[in-house]
Formats: C-alpha cells, structure tokens, sequence
C-alpha cells in the first residue's frame, strides 16, 4: 500500500512493479510467518533508480516497525543506464544503408499484411510513437507516412538524442565497460506491440529470418571496416573514455 502512494511522489520515467511471491498460506485468520514480495524497480538513471529504491525499501522498514515484525531485502539483479557510442553508430549506420537501401521489402509484403488486419488504429499511432523514442529521428513527415505503411523500409540517421527508451536490458551494463551500439530491424507490421501474440508470431516470419541475416551481415561489415581501420578504432575508443 505504501508504495502504491509512492507513485504520485517520484520522478517523470520511474516506474515499479511487484508481485507477492508467497502470500504466506491460504488461511484467513491466521497472521503468517513469513511472508515475500518481488518488485521491479526501473527509472531513467542508475542515479535516480538507487534513490528511489531506497524509498521503497523504507517502506518495508516503517511496516514492521508499525507491526513489531522484521524485514530484509536484497538485490537480485540490475541494469545499468545504456551509453551509446556515437563513432560506432555511425559505423552501423553506413552499413545498414548498403545492406538495405536497395533491398527489396515488397516479397513480404502479403504475409505481413495479414498480421496488419490485427491490428487497431491505436495500436499502429502508440508504436509510430515508440519509434520516434527508439530512433531519436526528428522529421514529422517520416512519422506520418510511416503509419501508413506496412513495413519501415527506410534507413533514418545515426542519432543520439538523450531520450530514453523505456526498457531493460543488460547492454546497458556491457556500454559501461567497452564502447557499444544498437541498432534496430525492421522484423514487425508497423503497429506491433511488445509482448503480444502479434510480436510473437512474426518473431519466426520470413521477414524475421531475412532480417537476422541482414543483421549479421551489418555486424560483419562493421566489424571489418573496424578491424582494417586502426585510426577508426581508437577514435571509438577515445570517445569511450570521455
């Protein structure tokens, strides 16, 4: 309950979720011996994410005080915030653009318009939305067109915004220890939300396979230009160090 109230009092991108792991048993009118809970804490910065836990956890501590009962919590595992490499990026950038400037999206085009049937108005304006996040790619007429299109067939720019995409993943903590890049496929319908039925059945779609194999040929490409070009590589280096 407390920190249900806590919500109102942090900052804009923090978000925590929980689940009562063991409710202690099922009889009603016994007070239990042990109970658990599991939350997840995210936020936009390490900073911001460790401040807020803090809270949380001085919840559980004011609770057994209130109660004359213990408490003790521990860390099961953490993400760190994600550093982009902008040299690296531009890398990936020029070898998405000769991988799939000339490719030919229009094969899959039937296959993925039946998943585009699924899909609602709202869905395909929420994941427009999430692309401009994802891409930090700020041209208005490239949005609008996109959400008529079945498919993302165009390459936008290596940008580095500062905005925050709000998900976790452990490539943060990898990009605080060696230079790293992301880049993103166009795998889905436009449209497709994460975590859902749609996501998952195209997850094995022929557009999914050619795009891995894409993929792997930007990566290769990259590494290459890299590998052959010392000068390249300590300039992604000292950009790392700053």
């Amino acid at each position: 309950i407390g920190s249900n109230y806590l919500r109102e009092h942090v900052p804009e991108g923090v978000k925590f979720h929980y689940a009562i792991t063991n409710s202690g048993g099922i009889a009603p009118n016994i007070v239990p011996e042990l109970a658990e809970v599991l939350y997840l804490v995210r936020a936009n910065d390490s900073k911001t994410l460790h401040e807020v836990l803090e809270r949380i956890k001085n919840i559980g501590k004011g609770s057994a005080l209130m109660t004359e009962t213990s408490v003790e919590s521990h860390v099961e595992k953490g993400c760190l915030d994600y550093l982009p490499n902008k040299k690296l990026g531009d890398i990936l950038f020029k070898n998405m653009e000769n991988t799939l400037t000339n490719f030919d999206f229009s094969q899959f085009l039937q296959e993925q318009s039946e998943i585009r049937k699924t899909l609602s108005e709202n869905d395909i304006e929420s994941d427009v939305k999430f692309l401009k996040i994802i891409t930090g790619y700020d041209n208005p007429d490239f949005y609008q067109e996109l959400k008529n299109k079945i498919l993302s067939d165009k390459v936008v720019p290596n940008v580095v915004s500062g905005k925050v995409i709000p998900a976790s993943t452990d490539v943060g903590d990898v990009s605080q220890i060696i230079p790293t890049a992301q880049f993103f496929m166009p795998c889905y319908t436009i449209g497709t939300q994460g975590h859902s039925w749609q996501q998952t059945a195209q997850s094995k779609s022929n557009l999914a396979k050619e795009m891995t194999l894409n993929s792997a040929r930007i990566i290769a490409n990259s590494s290459i230009d890299i590998f052959e070009n010392n000068e390249l590589f300590l300039e992604i280096l000292q950009e790392f160090r700053k």
